[in-house]
């Protein structure tokens, strides 16, 4: 069987030809060595001292390599700790490498009687002579040393090592007559004594048999090692009664190390010297007949202090083995128990209330109080079924099924019941009941009573007096509430009738709106509000004077009722034009105030004027007769236009004035600048309507970029108004009119015609307008009608959808979520693109991007102004923004790119696509069509 196969018989020391000591410590001296250490000088003996630290280094370690004082040098050797039974602590020292002086003598004077294969060859490393064990070993056919390495990078090392003038030693594999073979192997550069130059000494011992040892060897000896060391109970192995070995976890127990316990017997480690010879003779016998010991002893720390263990012992061969654990703390545990049962038996045996435990419902134990309540002692009752103090079989059983289930749950039971002495008098008890172990139901129960009797029969009494006492009560509150409903009917009609006073003294008895009087309290109380600072900053009242124009004429044709009638009518159409909070009155004859408080921006109660203008507009049927009229307003502004309730009154009658001077049927504002800005708005939202018919709307288009190559990727379809006198209009300059008339889904439906037919027009010409972006508006749109609607453009148009983009403003998507889901699906069924506009700066959350079939993002112009700044932050959310899409497989396209600065931090971020200024401006489809041409 080969040496390196598991199971094999391990080969004898003296057939190794590597040199091998057995070194005692304490004295120190060879106690043994192989016939290839017989042939070398003998070994010097270091100072015990140095070789106890040896030894112990190779405990706590494992084996270790170090330079062994020798006759020609210090030679290179590998030591390993071993502990004979009857020897005690030595060292195995494996001689590894020669001293350099020896070796070198043998090779070039007894170069013929070398036992371990030689060779000498030149610098170059041409083969000069091999010894006859080399010859043998390595055969004669390697002309060159380094054609006896079998790996390419041990002769790169070894070249490397003379070169450097450095002595080379390995191990490694060697091609062999026999094939290959693990050798230890030492190259020196010399110079050659007799033809000058240099020489190289090649010397190769066979290791293959020590390696396959050491294999077997060093894992043994690991795990022994790291057993007895890494134990969590101290070990120790006596000889003769001394300690030859001791492990960390020992030493730690005695405060000590355990270098210092070698040697030291081991009974002058108890405490008490009293029970060393006890100790002694109870071991002695224990292991004489061939068992084991086991005491409870304490035992002694370096530092004086006891401390509790259990010492467990067994004889080996030569020794004997020793365990010991620290119990302190259980032996502390275990006091504490022991008093915490006796407090526990005290407490329950003197408890004022009645204690007993159950098991099978039949009594374990009982305290004193418990068997004095039933007329009973402690004794007579242990072993008794508490069927005993039950008056009935039924009374035991219901309480039995009441009560089990609760505590095999691990709850308690509570009930008062009525118990049997054991005279046969009753005896009402308060009873609760609790396992002692929930998940172990056989293990009992136990149950606390309490005497319920005095109680029980007070509670009797007092129920008797409560139901005397509540029969008196019913009579007597009988009586009292036909007082209260006669005193509460009263007090009913005079609240009604003070309420009727008091609306008719504040509101006008036609209308019901508040009455002057009332409107001018609000008025002062919002004003002084405003003075004592108790509304936000910048807020502002406002108050709307109405006027019905030519009024007087219904009265004279049709007669007061139908004008009454109309009043009636208006009155309840003004209060729907305004806030909740808002205040609607009545002055008098055809003239109403409107009140505004708190409105932040004075283009507010414009927008409220128009409204009303709208809602009056509107014909009433009154009589038969179709009725229609309209108002004229004025508009004045606490604190702009005045400082009190009087001056603002009058200043909104003056505004009235001049609206009915320019026309009747408006409103204006006191002060004339914003009497220009209404006028304006007003004046678009007139024309508007007929925008569409004259045809004054125009297609913009602003290109789009590829960031890597700056190649056209598509455009963005933009809306203008071509206004014969303003000139070209942005969306912001109509949109909120159109919003006002309902006219967004007209102007939408004009674009996404628009865009559908040109892009078609321009891909059949040939142009690379891949992708056409139309933007959803963020006011309300109807939604579900938009799907119909894209397919009808596509199709007019025979634009293929995938060409078409639909960019859903984030606004939008936070205002109408379900709609927004809906319109989603149909769209990506239909085949059309859709994008996030103005990622990051609505209330969406990052849900939509999952929930929604989009394909890209679009960062908005707020976030690219903010990148040529120094804000980390703004930085930090574009690349976010990025990662995020490009996580989600989402394109990113930024808008509103001005500078080149901005361009290179996108593109820094991973940002695909760009649009804004620094390419192109907006412009029309026939500037668009010339711009893309010359791109090429």
């Amino acid at each position: 069987m080969d040496a390196s196969t598991p199971g094999a018989r391990p080969p004898s020391p003296d057939a190794l030809q590597i040199p091998l000591w057995l070194m005692a410590i304490d004295p120190p001296c060879v106690r043994w060595r192989n016939a290839a250490a017989e042939r070398l000088p003998p070994l010097e003996l270091p100072e015990a001292a140095r070789l106890g630290a040896w030894y112990r280094d190779c405990l706590d370690r494992g084996p270790q390599m170090l330079d062994w004082p020798y006759a020609g040098g210090p030679a290179r050797v590998r030591i390993a700790a071993l502990n004979e039974a009857e020897g005690g602590p030595a060292l195995l020292v494996e001689g590894l490498v020669a001293p350099a002086a020896a070796r070198l003598a043998r090779t070039l004077l007894a170069f013929g009687h070398a036992t371990v294969p030689l060779s000498v060859f030149d610098g170059d490393g041409w083969l000069l002579a091999h010894s006859p064990a080399a010859r043998a070993h390595f055969g004669s056919g390697a002309g060159n040393l380094y054609e006896l390495f079998m790996r390419a990078q041990d002769r790169a090392d070894c070249q490397t090592a003379l070169i450097h003038g450095e002595v080379w030693i390995n191990e490694l594999p060697l091609r062999t007559v026999d094939g290959e073979r693990w050798h230890e192997v030492r190259v020196t550069r010399r110079d050659d004594p007799v033809e000058g130059g240099e020489l190289l000494l090649f010397e190769a011992r066979d290791i293959e048999t020590l390696r396959s040892l050491r294999l077997r060897l060093d894992p043994l000896l690991d795990t022994e090692h790291a057993l007895f060391e890494r134990s969590g109970i101290g070990l120790a192995l006596l000889r003769r009664g001394r300690i030859v070995r001791a492990s960390r976890r020992l030493g730690a127990l005695l405060g000590t190390t355990p270098a210092r316990l070698l040697g030291r017997p081991a009974a002058a480690l108890l405490a008490d010297p009293g029970e060393r010879r006890r100790l002694a003779h109870e071991l002695g016998l224990a292991l004489a007949n061939g068992g084991e010991y086991h005491a409870e002893l304490r035992l002694r720390r370096a530092d004086g202090s006891h401390f509790w263990c259990t010492l467990s012992a067994s004889a080996l061969a030569g020794g004997t083995i020793c365990f010991v654990e620290d119990i302190a703390e259980r032996r502390a545990a275990a006091e504490r128990l022991a008093q915490a049962l006796d407090e526990q038996r005290t407490l329950i045996d003197n408890a004022l209330a009645g204690i007993v435990f159950l098991r099978e419902r039949r009594v374990v134990r009982c305290n004193r109080r418990f068997a004095d309540l039933l007329g009973y002692r402690p004794e007579d009752l242990t072993g008794v079924s508490s069927r005993l103090w039950f008056p009935s079989d039924a009374a035991w059983a219901a309480l039995g099924r009441e009560s089990a289930p609760l505590l095999a749950a691990g709850g308690g039971y509570r009930a008062e019941a009525m118990l049997v002495r054991r005279d046969g008098t009753p005896l009402w008890c308060e009873l609760g009941g609790a396992a002692l172990d929930p998940a172990d139901p056989g293990r009992g129960t136990i149950w606390i009573v309490l005497d319920a009797s005095e109680r029980h029969a007070a509670e009797l009494a007092l129920a008797e007096v409560h139901r005397e006492l509540e029969a008196r009560v019913a009579a007597r509150t009988q009586a009292l509430n036909r007082a209260v409903q006669d005193l509460h009917v009263e007090i009913e009609e005079r609240r009604q009738a003070e309420a009727r006073a008091r609306h008719l003294a504040h509101h006008d008895a036609l209308t019901g709106l508040p009455n002057r009087a009332l409107f001018g309290e609000r008025l002062e109380r919002a004003i002084a509000a405003h003075l004592a600072g108790q509304t936000a900053p910048g807020a502002r009242i406002a108050l709307l004077f109405l006027d019905l124009d030519r009024f007087k004429t219904i009265n004279d044709t049709l007669g007061h009722g139908y004008g009454d009638e109309l009043l009636r009518s208006l009155a309840r159409r003004l209060p729907v034009c305004v806030r909740e909070q808002d205040t609607v009155a009545r002055l008098g004859g055809d003239e109403f105030v409107v009140l505004l408080n708190g409105i932040e921006d004075p283009q507010a109660a414009a927008q409220v004027a128009e409204r009303i203008l709208a809602s009056v507009c509107e014909p009433m049927r009154i009589g038969g007769h179709e009725l229609q009229v309209t108002p004229s307003i004025g508009i004045s502004l606490y604190p702009d236009d005045g400082q009190d309730a009087a001056t603002l009154m009058k200043h909104a009658d003056l505004a009235m004035y001049e609206a009915k001077s320019q026309g009747r049927n408006g409103y204006r504002h006191y002060a004339p600048r914003l009497n220009r800005q209404a006028g304006t708005r007003l004046r678009l939202a007139g024309e508007l309507r007929h925008a569409l018919a004259r045809d004054e709307f125009v297609l913009f288009c602003q290109p789009r970029a590829r960031l890597a190559d700056g190649a056209v990727t598509g455009l963005e379809a933009l809306l203008r108004w071509r206004h014969p006198q303003l000139g070209t209009l942005r969306p912001a300059a109509f949109l909120g009119a159109a919003e006002e008339l309902g006219l967004v889904p007209e102007l939408l439906d004009w674009l996404l015609d628009a865009t559908c037919r040109q892009s078609a027009a321009w891909l059949q010409a040939g142009l690379p307008v891949t992708t056409v972006a139309v933007s959803l508006p963020a006011q309300r749109y109807r939604l579900p009608a938009l799907a119909p609607r894209v397919q009808q453009a596509l199709d007019a148009s025979a634009l293929a959808p995938k060409h078409l983009e639909l960019q859903i403003d984030e606004r939008l998507l936070a205002a109408q979520p379900v709609e927004i889901d809906a319109l989603a699906r149909r769209l990506d069924a239909i085949g059309v693109r859709l994008a996030l506009d103005g990622f990051g700066i609505g209330r969406a959350n990052l849900d939509c991007l999952v929930r929604l079939p989009l394909a890209r993002v679009t960062l908005p112009p707020r976030f690219v102004r903010a990148l040529n700044a120094s804000a980390p932050a703004t930085h930090a959310i574009v690349r976010a923004s990025v990662a995020i899409a490009r996580e989600l497989g989402l394109g990113t396209l930024a808008e509103g790119v001005e500078q080149r600065g901005q361009l290179d931090v996108l593109k820094a971020a991973g940002c695909e696509e760009y649009q804004g200024g620094l390419l192109a401006r907006p412009m029309d489809a026939g500037r668009f069509e010339a711009w893309l041409k010359a791109r090429g």
